[in-house]
């Protein structure tokens, strides 16, 4: 029974978009390029808890100039944080004024799409991997936070400007 259970995970962590740990390392190690992927995390400053979405570049300059953590660390840190669901630290880091992020806005209309499920949501947002058409920032980071949430990466393209997904 627990080698069924092991190859059960094994077979489910290979097959596309289904193993937040591979999903994960994936998008945590890219901070290197001009517009990496997006992740979506909580924050802990103070006494606040903040959703956040913001370009895994962006964080991890943040936290390497402020805590100073080194990619691995800076991996390590957010993967726990993210498969456990702990918010990530900050006490008392000015983080609004030097952490370029987005706070999730209203997402009715793109809840009521996201409910038909992730294959009719890329369907109805995507054409080849590509954002079909221009929305507006809250609608993007709304999409964002959906595609995140079932584990398909996402960044902006650095020809177009249009979002896209693995």
């Amino acid at each position: 029974m627990k080698y069924l259970l092991i190859y059960f995970l094994l077979i489910m962590c290979t097959t596309e978009n289904n193993c937040p740990e591979s999903f994960y390392s994936k998008v945590l190690n890219d901070v290197n390029s001009r517009h990496s992927y997006f992740v979506v995390i909580e924050l802990k400053a103070d006494t606040e808890l903040i959703p956040i979405i913001v370009e895994t570049g962006e964080l991890f300059y943040f936290l390497s100039k402020h805590k100073s953590y080194t990619k691995e660390q800076y991996v390590n840190t957010l993967k726990s944080s993210l498969i456990n669901k702990i918010p990530l630290y900050l006490g008392d880091i000015r983080y609004k004024d030097s952490l370029r992020y987005h706070e999730l806005g209203a997402c009715d209309n793109i809840k009521e799409i996201a409910k038909k499920g992730k294959e009719a949501f890329v369907g109805f947002y995507f054409n080849n991997k590509v954002l079909k058409k221009p929305v507006s920032d809250d609608e993007l980071y709304c999409i964002v936070y959906h595609l995140f949430k079932w584990y398909i990466p996402a960044r902006i393209d650095d020809e177009s400007g249009y979002l896209k997904i693995d």
